[in-house]
């Protein structure tokens, strides 16, 4: 057993002394690793010295440093710098906030059509002649009396010939009336289309169809034209 103990002790010295054989060189100072080969980089790099000068590899990135992706430069296709229109509060160069600018819409034309004039009389429009009431005016005989008219042509041609007729009622001294006489004079021509015209004519009966104590009314008129 002891003997046993000696060789194997033996062979283990035998085995360091291999190992720190192999580990010494001429070459550079031998050195056991003591964490594993592929361990974290150094937190900083070092720069190089006066001696040393660093040449980029072909097809390898510009020393200047890695370039920065798109995406990490914070530019987006909506960002407010890259939008025609700013928003509303967005300052200017002096600090400003600006207003969005807003372009009015356009006012449309009118479209309602203008009301049409009241219709006025034209001369394609034939002439109407309206005879107002009689006003009637003592004369200094009993059959006798002035009659006064007014004449409207309504229509839109003259009237320039024609003739308006009264009815002359011969009145008792009690109220009765006796008898109607007609008479027909001139109309004061010409009328002209929308004109309004006022004459008065004398209207008389026979003297003996008006006995003392009686008198005359006219009561009406009608005109004819063309």
């Amino acid at each position: 057993m002891r003997r046993t103990t000696v060789g194997a002790s033996a062979g283990v010295l035998a085995l360091l002394a291999t190992l720190l054989a192999s580990c010494g060189t001429t070459e550079a100072p031998g050195y056991l690793a003591s964490g594993p080969a592929n361990d974290r980089a150094p937190d900083k790099l070092v720069a190089p010295t006066d001696d040393v000068t660093l040449t980029p590899l072909d097809g390898s990135h510009s020393s200047a440093g890695p370039s920065t992706p798109a995406a990490n430069t914070g530019e987006r296709s909506g960002d407010a710098t890259s939008s025609p229109l700013s928003p509303a509060g967005t300052p200017d160069a002096s600090g400003s906030p600006q207003p969005p600018s807003r372009t009015a819409p356009a006012t449309p034309a009118d479209s309602a059509p203008a009301p049409s004039p009241t219709p006025t009389p034209t001369d394609n429009t034939p002439a109407l002649l309206k005879v107002g009431a009689p006003l009637l005016t003592k004369t200094d005989v009993r059959w006798c009396e002035q009659v006064t008219v007014k004449l409207h042509n309504t229509g839109g041609r003259p009237v320039t010939d024609g003739t308006i007729t009264f009815a002359t009622h011969i009145i008792g001294g009690l109220g009765i009336d006796w008898d109607t006489r007609k008479s027909t004079r001139e109309l004061p021509v010409p009328i002209a289309g929308g004109e309004t015209k006022t004459h008065t004519w004398k209207v008389c009966v026979d003297a003996w169809r008006v006995p003392l104590g009686m008198h005359i009314t006219t009561k009406g008129a009608a005109a004819t034209w063309k």
